[in-house]
């Protein structure tokens, strides 16, 4: 009887701790999507990058993949789990904000108006989708009221002037951010996008580490502050740069968010 009381008390404690842990956010669980980026085969995981990619290929992301597996020398299967679930989790991430703000916009803009910098070499990002996909959008400020940004589809890497006086609109949640480092370092940031304007755009976000030819939006930010400055804005490690992952860096600091 004494064994019984004491296993009945035993269980309780335990369901009591995983109740504590789960409520708590110490508990992870391994939602079903996870399962299935893990079991798919590697055509599957190729097919879902690219839709999360429109405007890139089979071929593109297949030979992307293969080379950067040969290069760590991993299957290419566990280059495109890793792939697909950092993509996965960006779009998640985004779709938060717009949630949390109610709104989505496409790159291009939204209802609110982008307000001006502290300095040159600011950044910002807004929960926005590209092509339909809800990767967000990011730009650099080349002075307190211009930005450098690579818009979206169509169109080239451009300045936008004017910021705060109905010149560019964004969607609400955007945040402005602030680099931590010395100003002249930001400055050498900017004149290096200086040097992108023209550039036509790139579809690839999965693949964009680069600075070399079409440039998407968080490409150029952290191409310019990698080249220019040896800073490394991506907040996660990824295989891509992705706009919400300037949110996650240690090197920024968010002051301000449009309402």
């Amino acid at each position: 009887m004494l064994k019984r009381f004491h296993g009945l008390k035993a269980t309780f404690y335990m369901f009591f701790l995983l109740t504590f842990l789960f409520m708590t956010g110490f508990y992870v669980f391994s939602p079903a999507k996870a399962d299935t980026v893990t079991n798919d085969s590697y055509d599957n995981l190729v097919v879902q990058i690219v839709n999360g990619n429109p405007g890139v290929t089979y071929a593109e992301i297949d030979e992307l993949i293969k080379e950067e597996a040969n290069s760590k020398r991993v299957s290419p299967h566990v280059i495109a789990q890793s792939v697909l679930q950092e993509n996965n989790k960006d779009v998640a991430d985004v779709q938060k904000d717009v949630f949390l703000f109610s709104e989505e916009r496409s790159s291009g803009g939204g209802n609110v108006q982008l307000v001006t910098a502290r300095q040159a070499g600011d950044i910002f990002y807004s929960p926005s989708s590209t092509a339909g996909v809800k990767h967000g959008h990011a730009g650099i400020y080349s002075t307190k009221t211009q930005i450098i940004e690579a818009e979206g589809p169509g169109k080239k890497v451009h300045y936008v002037s004017k910021i705060g006086k109905k010149f560019k609109t964004v969607a609400r949640g955007t945040q402005i951010m602030y680099v931590k480092t010395t100003q002249a370092k930001r400055n050498a940031a900017v004149k290096r996008a200086r040097g992108y304007i023209g550039r036509s755009y790139k579809y690839n976000f999965a693949f964009n580490k680069t600075e070399s030819g079409a440039m998407n939006c968080s490409q150029l930010v952290w191409s310019a502050y990698k080249n220019a400055t040896g800073i490394d804005l991506d907040g996660d490690g990824g295989h891509g740069i992705y706009p919400k992952d300037f949110t996650r860096s240690k090197w920024t600091v968010t002051y301000a968010v449009v309402r």
